[in-house]
């Protein structure tokens, strides 16, 4: 256990206690399997498990309620930080080549317009 302060930006909370926190990849490793991943070499696999630009510190709980899913099926409960985290997730997603199936750009691409509008 570390003590410390970590600022949790799917929940917004601060916490003192390293236990309650998980490291979370904003893209899932399920997800990029499933959208581009599974052709990926083993090294490539690897350097995307441990790219920095696809991990943060955050409640364990909402970690676990996101499992897999990408923004299409959840959504950070930080309503201030929800057009970061989709951001987030379609930066990583074009930095690895992964690909939406069509519904899910869709509804993603609704939630950025209304981010930038």
């Amino acid at each position: 256990m570390k003590e410390g302060e970590w600022l949790d930006p799917y929940s917004g909370e601060v916490f003192h206690d390293s236990i309650a926190l998980d490291l979370d990849h904003i893209v899932p490793l399920k997800f990029a399997h499933g959208h581009g991943g599974d052709k990926w070499s083993r090294e490539k696999r690897q350097a995307f498990a441990n790219d920095r630009e696809n991990l943060l510190l955050v409640k364990a709980s909402l970690n676990r309620q996101k499992g897999a899913k990408g923004p299409d099926e959840w959504l950070p409960a930080n309503h201030l930080f929800r057009c970061d985290y989709i951001a987030k997730f379609m930066y990583v997603m074009d930095k690895y080549d992964l690909k939406l199936v069509s519904s899910e750009k869709r509804q993603i691409d609704k939630m950025l317009s209304a981010c930038n509008g």
